[in-house]
């Protein structure tokens, strides 16, 4: 598989930020699982990773450790959206149009599904 373009973080933030003006619910676990759907989904056509991280397999289904670290915080509750400000100072990098399309209709499939 080609190397990513972005880190799971980048892809992380698009996704909260998109489900949370979206009003939908997204906890680390179901975060954790639409990065690994993003992930599979992104790299059909030609190979190429949505996002360099690796996952691991956890107890209940596959992380990125960096992304689970990020947001512990929240627990089991709903990630909020995050400022334009707030991820310049993380250094979170935008990503392309094409690719943020790509994230928001995944994400509109997956939204409604459970973490389990």
């Amino acid at each position: 598989m080609k190397e990513g373009k972005y880190s799971a973080l980048d892809v992380a933030y698009e996704a909260i930020n998109f489900l949370n003006k979206e009003k939908s619910v997204v906890s680390n676990l179901k975060l954790q699982k639409l990065l690994y759907f993003f992930q599979g989904l992104y790299s059909v056509p030609d190979h190429e990773a949505l996002f360099k991280d690796e996952f691991e397999a956890w107890q209940y289904g596959p992380v990125v450790r960096a992304v689970y670290r990020e947001f512990r915080m929240f627990g089991a509750n709903s990630i909020p959206a995050f400022s334009q400000a707030y991820l310049e100072r993380k250094e979170i990098r935008s990503l392309e149009e094409e690719d943020k399309g790509f994230i928001h209709d995944i994400a509109l499939i997956l939204k409604d599904c459970s973490a389990s």
